[in-house]
């Protein structure tokens, strides 16, 4: 996120009280620098290795072209089983993810859809929630999402909930739980926590 989005860096409006708690016990970077401030640019940049313009990433309409490198099928090729969570800004919806990982949950609920890739894949991005005041639960405190207030344990937690990262990261403790092939390399692709990846 960037600094003048967070409580803890100055920005008295934010409410960030979990990451400010989070930054109050680690490093926080008040000037941090992606290759692109662009989503799918920035993206298919960390993802080849290669600046965006090089390979024509230049807006959110241009995802990746099957023969590109991508750090998901480099770890697939070397025997890890790859396992994709959360949205996917990279692949166009036609192409297979067959190439690119084992597993691949979407968010929307726990099911493995790396076969899907011939269906659409939903579009439930949470920047604009059209939801009634009563699924808005403030008064259960610790639970906080940027987008609709404070939510209670179990909307923070349901699928198909517009904040989905928290379905995203229940898929992948599922998994964890269950996994039966070592090494393991998990990329997650959250709404609202950047990408990030972890080799297990």
């Amino acid at each position: 996120m960037r600094a003048d989005a967070l409580h803890h860096l100055g920005n008295e409006a934010s409410q960030t009280p979990n990451l400010d708690a989070l930054a109050s016990e680690g490093i926080s970077y008040a000037n941090a620098y992606c290759q692109n401030p662009v989503c799918v640019p920035s993206r298919c940049s960390f993802l080849t290795g290669l600046y965006p313009h090089t390979t024509g990433h230049r807006t959110i309409h241009y995802l990746q072209n099957e023969e590109e490198p991508n750090l998901m099928k480099t770890m697939k090729e070397q025997g890890y089983e790859v396992v994709w969570a959360g949205r996917n800004d990279v692949v166009a919806a036609n192409h297979s993810f067959e190439a690119y990982c084992d597993v691949y949950f979407n968010g929307i609920d726990r099911e493995n859809h790396r076969a899907d890739r011939s269906k659409k894949q939903p579009a439930k991005h949470p920047s604009t929630p059209n939801l009634s005041p009563s699924i808005k639960d403030t008064s259960v405190p610790g639970y906080y999402s940027h987008y609709l207030g404070k939510l209670s344990e179990t909307q923070a937690h349901q699928a198909n909930w517009a904040g989905n990262d928290w379905a995203i990261l229940d898929a992948v403790f599922d998994y964890l739980d269950h996994r039966q092939s070592d090494p393991s390399f998990i990329s997650l692709h959250q709404s609202v926590i950047s990408a990030s990846a972890l080799w297990l």
